[in-house]
């Protein structure tokens, strides 16, 4: 299983799975924080607060499951921490 490890204050995205206008191929991602402080969201500016780039709060051990046979979640996915943490991941490929 794919991980991350951010450092405290930074942003990491779990990739985009579009390439040079390819349809998208990724219909499921799931992705879970180990331990530390998260914050996820689709604009690559997400922070721990904010009036326009707050991230959506992680819990530790609660997974984040996006999943759809409509709908496509290939666009990259960024995570914030504001004091370091351990993310692990997985995706569904089409």
């Amino acid at each position: 299983m794919p991980k991350l490890t951010i450092s405290a204050g930074v942003t990491v995205s779990i990739p985009s799975t579009q390439r040079l206008n390819v349809p998208a191929t990724r219909k499921g991602l799931v992705f879970t924080l180990i331990s530390g402080d998260a914050f996820w969201g689709w604009t690559p500016t997400v922070t721990a607060s904010g009036a326009t780039d707050a991230g959506i709060p992680m819990a530790a051990g609660a997974p984040v499951l996006l999943h759809s046979e409509t709908f496509d979640f290939s666009a990259a996915v960024n995570i914030f921490s504001a004091g370091g943490c351990v993310i692990n991941y997985q995706e569904l490929l089409q």
